[in-house]
């Protein structure tokens, strides 16, 4: 089933969902079935995201980084490794980096779901949910956010080749001292973004009325009335059986 013949309403609850589960569990078995359970509603939702896996190479440097803080900053469990006096990998943290990894995994599976999600669809089935429509447009706006974002980001780095900088010929220092300098001017181009956002929407009246009318319309099948209630019905059974099993 492709995500953009359902309300999109759905997959959002269900992130939501998931990303609840992500943060109340503290096994890693529990941990491991909800990542893999994010990865089958990828498939399931024909979501190409194949082609973004291999942005996540910079994901797996959390496990071991995370692993060797926890294991250093906090040496509780057992010892597994350690130099002289100073403990460098303990079993709990060793569990702690895994944790965090999955978790990170998880999110970063949501946001997939996320983006591939109709926007229009979603902010009008928000408003006929009951949802204020300055809220429904202030999430409209943070959908925007991001590939404003990375737009930008990629005019100052094309800015940067057209004067002959070759960055991957810099060493680690001149790399940071050049992209330390992309700040300042997208925090520029942004807060430009922003102003000229804020004067177009005093132009047009926008929040001078307490309700707004809108031609278009959508609704829940009963398939997708079904979906909802079976993505809160497994939040609640996983919570309960979580518990369940935690405090034995």
């Amino acid at each position: 089933m492709k995500i953009s013949s359902i309300d999109p309403r759905v997959p959002l609850i269900l992130v939501l969902t998931i990303s609840t589960l992500a943060v109340i569990f503290r096994s890693i078995p529990w941990l491991l079935a909800l990542t893999v359970l994010t990865f089958g509603f990828l498939i399931y939702f024909k979501i190409p995201f194949y082609k973004k896996c291999k942005n996540l190479i910079p994901l797996f440097l959390i496990f071991p980084t995370m692993t060797f803080l926890q294991s250093l900053l906090q040496p509780q469990g057992r010892i597994l490794w350690h130099i002289h006096n100073t403990v460098l990998l303990t079993d709990k943290g060793l569990f702690m980096g895994l944790a965090i990894f999955l978790r990170m995994l998880i999110i970063v599976y949501s946001v997939f779901l996320l983006a591939a999600l109709n926007e229009r669809k979603l902010i009008q089935g928000l408003q006929q949910w009951g949802m204020p429509y300055e809220i429904a447009f202030m999430i409209k706006m943070a959908l925007e956010f991001f590939p404003l974002l990375k737009e930008e980001i990629q005019d100052v780095y094309a800015a940067l080749q057209l004067r002959g900088i070759r960055t991957e010929k810099l060493s680690i220092k001149e790399k940071v001292s050049i992209y330390s300098s992309f700040i300042l001017p997208i925090l520029v181009r942004i807060i430009q973004k922003t102003q000229e956002i804020a004067l177009v929407m005093e132009l047009r009246g926008f929040g001078i009325g307490d309700k707004r009318t809108s031609y278009y319309h959508v609704e829940l099948s009963s398939k997708e009335k079904w979906m909802l209630k079976g993505c809160l019905v497994l939040g609640v059974i996983s919570l309960i059986l979580y518990f369940a099993y935690s405090y034995r």
